[in-house]
């Protein structure tokens, strides 16, 4: 089978939710490489469970002790800060959709994860 390379185009919405992360360091635009494995339905359901999973590693206790959110974990498009629950599915979902789905990231600002804090909505913040 022939590995193809296309891009997708974000909508508005996505395009400014990625910019508003804000950050210092440039993303360059990225775009998955497939052999079609995976259908557009397959790939919606599995970013949609790299979003759930996402929710359960960031997540830490806002009034807990400060060794928390000190994981980083590659995301689709920027790395996040971590602190713990499904970490190695976040990573083989992550990895499985950057190899078997299209996507593309922006010229974004990623902010640096490796100083994470949990924040009040209980959510690892860079």
């Amino acid at each position: 089978m022939m590995k193809t390379t296309m891009s997708v185009v974000i909508s508005a919405a996505a395009a400014l939710f990625f910019s508003a992360c804000g950050g210092s360091e440039a993303v360059p635009t990225r775009t998955g490489t497939t052999t079609q494995a995976l259908t557009d339905d397959d790939c919606t359901i599995l970013r949609e469970t790299i979003n759930k999973l996402r929710e359960e590693v960031k997540s830490c206790n806002p009034a807990g002790t400060m060794n928390q959110c000190n994981l980083v974990l590659e995301d689709v498009c920027c790395p996040i800060s971590a602190s713990g629950g499904p970490v190695q599915e976040f990573k083989d979902a992550v990895a499985k959709y950057k190899d078997q789905c299209n996507y593309a990231c922006t010229a974004v600002m990623c902010q640096d994860p490796s100083q994470g804090k949990c924040g009040l909505d209980g959510q690892c913040h860079p």
